[in-house]
């Protein structure tokens, strides 16, 4: 009978091993010029003359933040809902201020019943917006995060205040300046990372993923990246930041390729049922913030035909001014609008890529190294399922503070005796006194921030 395997004996060397799964992943590791920069194709070009499979799903992405006919949002995030009860008001405060805010530029945005936002099929692509109607734990969090990011100020960097909307992204975790380790890269620095790994369900593991770095097994699905101020004179990127951005995001983008590979080992890949979001492509989202414009940059790959080798392509998927909030701000609201939607966008597509790694099988070896590197890192050598804590006071640590906590076992399900989503639409509408009994309202919940 085989002995079991001893973990704390000497594993073979996760670099070693990285090296190994990338070639066998058809990723080249002595070519030059791997790189291609180019700008996200016109749709209606790409109508004229054809479109790779991985421009159009990003095209498909945008389309929700650079709509045609308005920004679409749900009915009652321009309305006031009036709670019932003390127990609706964990969401109902946010979304008053949300109300509040928005209110003024109903006329540029395209209200869809809230109803028919709740009944979206699981083909849908875009926004997962939080409703009162359908709420979940981490509704509330993410309706104060997008509620602070239509008040940019300048005293808070753009993206500690951009990041939050990342926060509860399923399977997925935040990490805050993370360490990386992938061989033959360079460290690397990072804002912030969401990487496709479940939340903590006790301290040590908490305290596991924290100090555990960026690597083969456990890398960054969406990257966010501060780029020196240049001035007026640089709009746009230049060369040399987008050949940075894309060093950095190449050890994430090939981790990505050998987890592909090692899923489809020995069994095609699964065909996904019709009920199903569609796959997306190999695709790391890149967003780089410069003198207050946000940068949107899709990082793919693809297999050269003769080579047999990937390579990569940097596009550049869109620029949004993400300006500090001012007097008279309505076109500063809306520009931050669009923002908050695209990441909220970015982070449909994460959830998408992150179910990836549900099901990949590494190889022994692989598992063993990779123990023993975060044990270096973390000196956590077996997490113990026993030592579980509070998740509200373990998610403040990990991230950020937030307005209020997560239980939402109070929240009214907005559900009728059939199990339909409930609204009535007309009722929505708030009064001029409502309005202002609202604002009262909200006034000290803002004060919670400041």
């Amino acid at each position: 009978m085989a002995s079991p395997r001893n973990f704390l004996s000497s594993p073979p060397d996760l670099s070693v091993l990285e090296t190994q799964l990338r070639l066998e992943a058809a990723i080249d590791l002595d070519g030059k010029d791997l790189w291609a920069f180019t700008n996200l194709p016109d749709p209606i070009a790409c109508r004229e003359n054809g479109c790779s499979e991985t421009h159009t799903y990003i095209q498909h992405l945008k389309a929700f933040w650079r709509p045609h006919d308005g920004l679409e949002i749900p009915h009652e995030w321009t309305s006031l809902i009036l709670p019932p009860g003390e127990r609706d008001l964990e969401l109902w405060f946010p979304l008053s201020l949300m109300s509040t805010i928005l209110a003024p530029l109903r006329a540029q945005l395209r209200l869809t019943p809230t109803a028919d936002f709740a009944r979206r099929p699981p083909q849908y692509m875009g926004p997962q917006f939080p409703l009162q109607l359908a709420p979940e734990p981490t509704s509330a969090h993410l309706v104060a995060a997008m509620a602070k990011a239509l008040l940019h100020s300048e005293d808070v960097p753009a993206l500690y205040r951009l990041a939050p909307l990342f926060d509860g992204t399923y399977n997925c975790q935040m990490k805050v300046h993370p360490a990386t380790r992938f061989a033959g890269a360079e460290p690397q620095d990072i804002v912030f990372a969401l990487v496709p790994e479940p939340r903590p369900t006790s301290e040590i593991m908490a305290r596991r993923f924290r100090n555990a770095p960026l690597r083969l097994l456990s890398p960054a699905i969406v990257i966010a990246v501060e780029l020196e101020d240049l001035g007026s004179a640089f709009p746009d990127l230049t060369e040399a930041e987008l050949q940075d951005l894309a060093r950095v995001t190449q050890p994430h983008l090939e981790a990505l390729l050998v987890a592909r590979h090692q899923r489809c080992v020995g069994a095609p890949p699964a065909t996904l049922p019709a009920s199903e979001p569609p796959a997306a492509p190999a695709c790391i989202f890149c967003i780089a913030f410069r003198d207050a414009t946000l940068f949107i940059l899709a990082h793919t790959a693809h297999l050269h035909r003769e080579k047999g080798k990937y390579r990569y392509e940097a596009v550049l998927v869109d620029r949004l001014p993400f300006p500090p909030r001012a007097a008279n701000d309505s076109a500063g609201v809306l520009a931050r609008l669009r923002t908050v939607l695209a990441l909220l966008t970015l982070r449909s597509h994460a959830d998408r890529i992150a179910a990836l790694w549900h099901d990949v099988a590494w190889p022994h070896p692989v598992w063993d190294a990779e123990a023993a590197l975060v044990r270096t890192h973390t000196g956590i050598v077996t997490p113990s399922p026993s030592e579980h804590v509070n998740s509200d006071d373990e998610r403040d640590r990990i991230i950020y503070d937030y307005f209020m906590n997560e239980d939402d076992s109070n929240v009214s399900s907005g559900r009728g005796p059939d199990g339909e989503l409930e609204v009535d639409e007309a009722q929505i509408d708030p009064t001029p006194s409502e309005i202002a009994r609202s604002k009262e309202l909200v006034e000290g919940w803002i004060g919670r921030d400041t």
